[in-house]
C-alpha cells in the first residue's frame, strides 16, 4: 500500500441494527476496491462469527480508493457488543449508519446515533434491490426521527428492485453490472426535483452565499455542493443519506466516490477534548482495542499526534512503563500487512505490548480521554471441570478483561463462585469459547447463586469433631435459628451430647460451624 498523508486518510465506522447489512456493505467496498477477491469470511473470520453468521467484534480493513486511504471499522449490531461500537467510534471520524431499505430504522439505529454523538454521521439505506424496499418511507422516517439535517444524496431511480441510482450532487445516474462497475445512464431529472430541493435546502445552511442563491431559486454548481457537503459533514450540520445494495453491488462505487471527495479526513481532527493534535507534535498513540489469543496480544491504536516509525520507544502514561513499537501493521480482517511508518491520524496495530491495555495513551505529555464503556449487569458463574483450575480460570479471565473492558470479574466470597458480568446473554454465552481460545482448558458455566433473605424453616444439623480435649468424643449438635441470614439474631444453641459433658471452650467452634451451615443451607434454598 502506498504512503498517504493525513489529509488523504478517511477513518469511517459502520454502525446499525443487527442484520441490516453492515458487514456485507464493508465486504462489497473491499471487493470493489480490489482488497479482497471474494465476499464472505473476510471480516467475520473468528470461528464463533462463522458459526453464528454475524459479527461479534469490530474489524479493521484498510483499502485504497481514488487516491485516498480508507480505514474501515466494521462493528457488531447486537446490543451485547456495544463496547466494540464504542471502541470504533473513539477513533473514527465519520459514522455510517446502515439502514434496511424495507424495514427502515430500528432501535439499533437509534442507539448507534446516540453512541456517535460528536462524530460526523451519514446513513446508507441498504437492500434497495428488494422488491418491497421503499426509499421514500425510509427517508421520511429518518427525517422525522433524527431531524431536518437529514437529506438525500444518492437516490434509487426505481421504487423497489432498484438497478440504477442518481447522484444528486453531480446530477448523474448510474447502473451497475454484477461486479459493481458503474455505467452512466440517462434519467428523468424531473422525477428528482423534490429530492434535489431538499438537498439544496440543507446544504444552503452551510454558507451565506449558498443561502442567498437558494432563496433566489438559483442552482448550485457541482463544486459548491461538494464543498458544502464537506463543510456540513465536518461540523455536523448535514447528515446525508446514500442508498444501494451490498449484495447486488449497486450504488457502492458512487458512495465510495463521495467518501473520497467529501468525507472528513484524519487531518480535520485537530483537537481531542482540549488536547491539540497535529503532525508536528510529539508522537502519541491511543490504544482503542486489544485482542488476546493463545499467541499473545494485538494492540490497535490511532496515531493521535506526530508520526510513528518502527522501533519507536514510547511511555505508557497510565502504567509509566516504556513500550517498544517493534512492528507496525495494518490489515483487512485477518490478513495483515507490515508497514514502516504510520502518519498522524492513521490507524494500525502492533503486538507484544506488555503494560498497555485498551484506553491507554502511549507517548505525549497528556493522556487522552478513555473510552466510556457501558456497565455490565448480567451475571454468570464459571465452574472449573477439575480441581485446581481456579487459578487458570482467573488468569484467562484477566486476559479477556484486557480484550473486553465490558466484562467484569468477581470472586464472590459468600457464594463461593467465580462470577463474570456481561452486557447480555449472547455476550456471556461467548465467554467460554473465548476462555478456551486464550487458555485452552475446559470449564463450564452455571447460574449465579444468591443468598435468600427468607427464613429457613428447618433444623440445621452438623456432626462436629471437638478437638479441645482428647478425652471428649465426637458430639452431635443441633442448632436452630429463625433466620439463617440474620447474624444479629440471638441464636438458641441446643447441645445434645452423646457421651460426655460438652466443654464450653468449644462454643466458638460451634458458632463457626453453625454459620457455615447457615450459608450452605441458604444457597441450597436459593433458586
Amino acid at each position: 500500500m502506498a504512503k498517504y498523508q493525513s489529509d488523504s486518510i478517511k477513518n469511517i465506522a459502520l454502525l446499525g441494527h443487527s442484520g441490516d447489512g453492515k458487514t456485507a456493505l464493508a465486504e462489497a467496498m473491499l471487493l470493489l476496491a480490489g482488497a479482497i477477491d471474494r465476499v464472505g469470511g473476510n471480516l467475520d473470520f473468528d470461528p464463533e462469527e462463522k458459526k453464528r453468521g454475524s459479527s461479534i467484534a469490530a474489524s479493521l480493513a484498510a483499502f485504497e480508493w481514488k487516491g485516498k486511504k480508507i480505514n474501515l471499522l466494521d462493528t457488531p449490531g447486537y446490543f451485547d457488543f456495544a463496547g466494540e461500537v464504542k471502541q470504533a467510534l473513539r477513533v473514527a471520524d465519520t459514522a455510517v449508519l446502515v439502514v434496511d431499505g424495507k424495514s427502515g430504522f430500528k432501535v439499533g439505529t437509534e442507539l448507534a446515533w446516540d453512541y456517535s454523538d460528536g462524530v460526523s454521521k451519514c446513513f446508507f439505506v441498504n437492500k434497495t434491490d428488494d422488491e418491497n424496499a421503499n426509499f421514500d418511507n425510509v427517508l421520511n422516517g429518518l427525517k422525522d426521527q433524527f431531524g431536518s439535517s437529514v437529506c438525500p444524496v444518492i437516490v434509487p431511480c426505481q421504487a423497489g428492485k432498484a438497478t440504477s441510482y442518481c447522484n444528486l450532487i453531480t446530477g448523474e445516474a448510474f447502473e451497475y453490472d454484477a461486479k459493481g462497475n458503474a455505467k452512466k445512464v440517462a434519467f428523468d431529472a424531473s422525477a428528482f426535483e423534490d429530492y434535489y430541493a431538499a438537498l439544496k435546502e440543507v446544504l444552503a445552511e452551510t454558507d451565506e452565499e449558498l443561502m442567498e442563491k437558494f432563496f433566489g431559486d438559483e442552482d448550485f454548481t457541482k463544486e459548491e455542493m461538494i464543498n458544502a457537503l464537506r463543510v456540513g459533514l465536518k461540523d455536523g450540520s448535514v447528515v446525508p443519506v446514500f442508498s444501494g445494495s451490498a449484495t447486488a453491488m449497486t450504488g457502492i462505487s458512487t458512495f465510495l466516490d463521495v467518501v473520497a471527495d467529501s468525507f472528513k479526513s484524519a487531518a480535520d481532527r485537530t483537537d481531542d477534548a482540549g488536547i491539540a493534535l497535529s503532525a508536528s507534535g510529539d508522537t502519541a498513540l491511543l490504544c482503542f482495542k486489544s485482542v488476546a489469543d493463545a499467541f499473545g496480544k494485538k494492540s490497535f491504536f490511532r496515531v493521535m499526534n506526530g508520526n510513528l516509525k518502527k522501533d519507536t520507544q514510547l511511555t505508557n502514561l497510565r502504567s509509566e512503563q516504556g513500550e517498544k513499537i517493534a512492528r507496525i501493521y495494518t490489515c483487512v480482517g485477518a490478513k495483515e500487512s507490515e508497514l514502516d511508518e504510520l502518519v498522524w491520524g492513521d490507524i494500525g496495530y502492533t503486538t507484544k505490548l506488555v503494560a498497555t491495555n485498551t484506553g491507554d495513551t502511549l507517548g505525549g505529555k497528556e493522556a487522552f480521554a478513555a473510552i466510556d464503556f457501558p456497565k455490565p449487569y448480567y451475571r454468570q458463574a464459571i465452574v472449573p471441570k477439575s480441581k485446581g483450575d481456579e487459578d487458570k480460570i482467573s488468569t484467562g479471565i484477566a486476559k479477556l478483561l484486557e480484550e473486553d473492558p465490558t466484562i467484569k470479574y468477581e470472586n464472590n466470597a459468600e457464594t463461593k463462585q467465580m462470577l463474570v458480568h456481561g452486557l447480555g446473554d449472547i455476550h456471556l454465552t461467548l465467554l467460554l469459547p473465548s476462555l478456551r481460545a486464550v487458555m485452552a482448558f475446559p470449564s463450564n458455566t452455571a447460574s449465579p447463586r444468591r443468598l435468600t433473605e427468607k427464613p429457613l424453616r428447618r433444623l440445621i444439623r452438623q456432626k462436629v469433631s471437638i478437638r479441645s480435649s482428647p478425652a471428649v468424643p465426637v458430639s452431635t449438635v443441633t442448632l436452630r435459628s429463625p433466620s439463617a441470614t440474620a447474624k444479629k439474631t440471638v441464636l438458641p444453641l441446643h447441645r445434645a451430647l452423646l457421651a460426655a459433658p460438652f466443654p464450653r471452650t468449644s462454643t466458638p467452634q460451634l458458632k463457626r460451624v453453625f454459620w457455615k451451615q447457615c450459608r450452605r443451607a441458604s444457597l441450597q434454598a436459593s433458586p
